[in-house]
């Protein structure tokens, strides 16, 4: 079981689930468990199922998976502190995710983020980014897929779960229409830097910075799991130049007044932030707004 395979373990779901065992005192008999998830309806005087049961039991599943919820038969046991709301819920599947190794099924979430971002910037375009979920999955197993042939790493269904499971974490957007998901790192960059321990209200060496980033977000510049992608995907990085998602991120946050950027002349330590529809920028430290962040 994993997040990407159980389909409809949405995360909507999943908040569901957990509340559901921890209003039985975080002890919930199975039956009782699916029954709470899918309970039956009167049409016309008769009773009927709420579907087939499979959307509670892959809500359960995505829990289980999360490590929130465990099976002591025939119990589920809530086994993780319940999240303070659902966007504490948010930072607790990021934490987990990007704490997980390659064993783990739902690494593949993490794995493609990172490779998002290579992708991104090898294409220096976030256009394709909106193409069908078949075209997203023949590009991300052609880049980082199975090696050595045999069954595929990623595909059309595991791109719809992990497109859902993206947005939920706040790395990208579904627009309106057909356009399709557009990557957008900005909320998740606000809610890191917020959570960490640097010092507001004093400049800080950018280099600083994107390595609390890297480290909270192994998936971007600097991230643990960049060096692996960069080598499979046949691409060299460029440390004194920030990706273009976590570029757009960092300047977005700056035009909401939760950091500065700051450049003075002939400084060392200096990055520049790739041009988007802005130009280029050079940064040498940045300054997270106490009272924003």
């Amino acid at each position: 079981m994993s997040l990407l395979t159980d389909t409809q373990g949405t995360p909507e779901r999943v908040w569901s689930s957990i509340h559901a065992v921890a209003a039985l005192n975080g002890l919930a008999p199975r039956d009782e468990l699916w029954a709470l998830l899918s309970p039956k309806f009167i049409r016309g005087g008769i009773e009927n199922d709420a579907g087939d049961g499979t959307a509670p039991r892959q809500a359960v599943g995505a829990s289980v998976s999360l490590g929130l919820l465990e099976l002591v038969e025939p119990n589920y046991r809530l086994v993780a502190a319940l999240p303070a709301n659902y966007l504490a819920f948010g930072d607790y599947v990021h934490d987990r995710l990007c704490s997980i190794g390659s064993d783990d099924p739902d690494f593949l979430i993490v794995e493609a983020l990172a490779w998002m971002v290579m992708k991104v910037d090898q294409m220096g375009s976030l256009e394709w980014t909106g193409r069908g979920n078949d075209a997203v999955a023949n590009m991300i197993e052609a880049d980082i897929g199975n090696p050595v042939g045999g069954d595929l790493r990623y595909n059309r269904t595991k791109i719809t779960a992990w497109r859902r499971w993206a947005q939920f974490l706040d790395v990208a957007v579904e627009l309106p229409g057909n356009l399709g998901l557009y990557p957008c790192f900005t909320g998740r960059v606000r809610r890191e830097l917020a959570r960490s321990s640097l010092p507001r209200d004093v400049e800080l060496p950018v280099g600083d910075v994107l390595a609390e980033l890297a480290r909270r977000m192994p998936y971007v510049d600097g991230g643990v799991l960049q060096p692996a992608i960069a080598s499979r995907m046949g691409v060299k990085t460029d440390r004194m130049r920030v990706s273009m998602l976590l570029s757009m991120a960092l300047r977005d946050l700056t035009e909401d007044d939760a950091i500065e950027l700051r450049v003075r002349g002939d400084a060392s330590g200096v990055v520049r932030l790739t041009a988007d529809d802005r130009k280029e920028l050079s940064v040498q430290s940045v300054v997270l707004n106490g009272g924003v962040l």
